[in-house]
């Protein structure tokens, strides 16, 4: 009997630590988001990533992880009630975590600051969110190797095309209409 209740005592201790443990693990890997993110964008804007950028950029972990968290809790409440909301607002919010880490602004201005950079393209984001998915499954075909190709592949891409938006010609508040395949209104 002694023993049953010793087995189930360090079975139960040990549930406490994995969750801490893993909850640092989220953080840190939000952390290390946080850092892709500005050197991308650095990189991007001058060729090369420098210090400064990164220094800046994690001051902003607290409104990233925020960002974070609400863009999931969204897309989640999207996903829940049918999956064509979720992908709605997954697309609508998609360049959040890039504002807060580019511009410095809080959770909740970021969130309606992409809502704005994305009207009238999400389809294209869709498309470049399906285009990145494939070239994820390519790269875990290759034993995963190819994933070491496709991952920084895939984060300057994002910061071009975010990049891209900040510098559309057409008004924000303008829904286009420009067909999925010729000329795009973005570039």
């Amino acid at each position: 009997y002694l023993f049953l209740i010793s087995a189930v005592h360090l079975a139960t201790a040990f549930i406490p630590s994995v969750f801490v443990s893993l909850i640092a693990l989220a953080l840190w890997a939000m952390f290390l988001d946080v850092l892709r993110m500005r050197i991308a964008l650095d990189t991007f804007d001058h060729g090369i990533a420098n210090g400064a950028g990164v220094a800046q950029a994690t001051r902003y972990t607290g409104s990233f992880i925020l960002v974070r968290l609400l863009y999931g809790f969204v897309c989640g409440i999207g996903y829940v009630l049918l999956v064509i909301p979720g992908i709605y607002f997954q697309c609508k919010y998609f360049f959040a975590p890039w504002i807060v880490i580019d511009q410095g602004i809080n959770a909740m201005a970021a969130m309606e600051r992409s809502s704005e950079i994305t009207e009238g393209i999400k389809f294209r984001i869709f498309i470049f969110q399906f285009a990145k998915f494939f070239f994820y499954l390519l790269g875990l075909l290759t034993l995963g190797f190819g994933l070491l190709f496709f991952w920084p592949m895939t984060w300057f891409a994002e910061a071009y095309f975010y990049r891209s938006l900040k510098r559309r010609q057409i008004p924000l508040n303008t829904r286009t209409t420009a067909p999925l395949l010729g000329r795009s209104p973005l570039f």
